[in-house]
């Protein structure tokens, strides 16, 4: 299996993920909630997170059946965490 292929674009997953956070930020801005910067927090760390593995960790490959099965298993399981 090749873990770089898998592991750019589980990044390119949590970029996405740590983007959509901002409709819960700006949900927070809308009504005043005391508990803005956890969501600051969590979304930053996110981006950094997969920011870092899709840079780095770049690759041209195509995906095979082996690392969709990977990608969308680990996708999953970085979503729910």
């Amino acid at each position: 299996m090749r873990l770089r292929l898998v592991f750019s674009i589980l990044g390119r997953i949590l970029l996405i993920i740590g983007g959509s956070m901002v409709f819960p930020l700006l949900w927070s801005l809308y009504y005043g909630e005391p508990n803005l910067w956890p969501i600051i927090y969590a979304m930053l760390i996110t981006i950094l997170v997969g920011g870092i593995m899709a840079f780095f960790l770049k690759s041209n490959e195509t995906i095979r059946q082996r690392e969709g099965f990977a990608i969308v298993t680990l996708g999953w399981f970085l979503a729910s965490t």
